[in-house]
């Protein structure tokens, strides 16, 4: 048994690897959440698409980018090679359930979060801690991406998008 994971969500980086800043606030928040339960481990997702058109996953940058900061490397699970939320949710559901962790924490951007969890908690469907980091001042069109995230947590309310169970 796991004393705890932190999940830290997968967001954008550039043609050279650079996390793109609302991807920094994302690390940055899971980071902090680091310092007070260092028992905890990380479980960064994120694997290749439009958000990281890389050799290597976007996962792996935040490793690089959160080791630069003081996290030992034996804080990370491995990368979730996922590409989108509803991957980052099913495909780490099986290596979390074998760690059976006590305590479960969910890191996004804040204007993230209502999708992201009712997704991950259709997938889970156990206690998941929400922890939401800086989005506005970090996108270009702040009301766009909200906008855009209320009808993607519609569409999973309403069946429009199925999660796999």
């Amino acid at each position: 048994m796991t004393e705890g994971i932190i999940i830290l969500l997968g967001c954008f980086n550039d043609e050279k690897g650079n996390l793109i800043p609302m991807a920094t606030a994302r690390a940055d928040k899971a980071f902090e959440v680091w310092q007070k339960h260092k028992d905890f481990l990380i479980l960064p997702t994120g694997g290749f698409g439009y958000f990281n058109k890389t050799a290597k996953p976007h996962g792996d940058y935040y490793k690089e980018y959160l080791m630069k900061k003081g996290m030992p490397e034996g804080s990370f699970l491995p990368t979730i090679l996922s590409h989108n939320t509803i991957t980052d949710a099913t495909l780490s559901y099986e290596l979390v359930k074998k760690l059976e962790p006590k305590k479960l924490f969910l890191v996004s951007s804040w204007a993230h979060l209502p999708r992201a969890s009712l997704i991950f908690r259709k997938v889970y469907r156990q206690p998941i801690h929400l922890i939401g980091s800086k989005t506005l001042g970090l996108i270009k069109y702040p009301a766009k991406g909200i906008l855009n995230e209320l009808v993607g947590a519609f569409k999973v309310l309403v069946g429009i998008i199925k999660i796999p169970k």
